[in-house]
């Protein structure tokens, strides 16, 4: 669970563009804290914070290890101490760097040099108008504006401009689902094997569209619509020669 609301979390600061969440250049890091308590008691016990961590995502599965040592402890009837722990990767345990008994012993202070903040209603409204669309909300919109399987609704959510190229397509056709697969299945794959983008692209969004028309009119076959610029849908022209690579979609 706090793995995926670690993804979730780091989805939503690219979304917004707060931050590239580059992990090679510690632009995300992880303080994963652990406390365990036995089975109908309230209070939890001594909290042990994981070393500050860069790679995000390994750092926060490890603390399996943790979870299962801070049980043994108290079952074994030990006393469980505040402290600052590392992983060690080649010993594949955590181990202790320093104690903090006392929550004082981490220096929490007010900051003088941060003067306090009293946000205006104009301001709020400001700050409103500027946010965008996060990622869990434009899958489940994906889903329910063009009937997209899960799978589909989560390329679109994870690539920003494929979705917006697929979205501004599938506003104007009858079967999104179909363009869907076109963009996922073939263009992807071309953009991919030729190296190239979205914005290289040598033809318009609207011949995509019209070529998915063609086949489901049965103007052209599905298995005839790799040739479709050889049998004369000029305007349904999906072969192009991006940076020198000829390449049917």
């Amino acid at each position: 669970m706090a793995y995926e609301y670690l993804n979730a979390l780091k989805d939503i600061l690219i979304y917004g563009g707060v931050s590239d969440c580059d992990m090679e250049k510690g632009m995300v890091r992880c303080d994963v804290n652990i406390s365990v308590r036995p089975v109908g008691t309230k209070e939890l016990g001594a909290k042990n914070r994981d070393q500050k961590h860069e790679q995000l995502f390994r750092c926060a599965p490890r603390a399996e290890y943790e979870i299962a040592r801070q049980i043994e402890i108290v079952k074994s009837g030990g006393k469980l101490i505040q402290s600052t722990r590392r992983w060690d990767d080649e010993a594949g345990i955590t181990d202790e760097m320093r104690t903090k008994e006392h929550a004082h012993d981490y220096r929490y202070f007010p900051d003088p040099d941060l003067m306090p903040l009293a946000p205006t209603d104009a301001w709020l409204a400001e700050v409103k108008a500027r946010v965008v669309e996060l990622p869990l909300a434009r899958k489940l919109r994906f889903k329910r504006d063009y009937q997209l399987p899960v799978s589909d609704a989560e390329t679109f959510v994870n690539d920003v401009p494929l979705g917006n190229y697929f979205e501004g397509i599938a506003k104007q056709s009858k079967n999104p689902k179909a363009i869907a697969n076109w963009i996922i299945n073939n263009l992807r794959a071309k953009l991919t094997e030729s190296q190239t983008t979205l914005g290289d692209l040598k033809f318009k969004p609207e011949a995509l569209l019209e070529l998915v028309g063609l086949v489901e009119s049965k103007t052209i076959s599905s298995a005839a619509r790799r040739g479709v610029d050889r049998a004369g849908a000029s305007r349904a022209r999906l072969i192009s020669d991006n940076r020198g690579c000829a390449s049917e979609l």
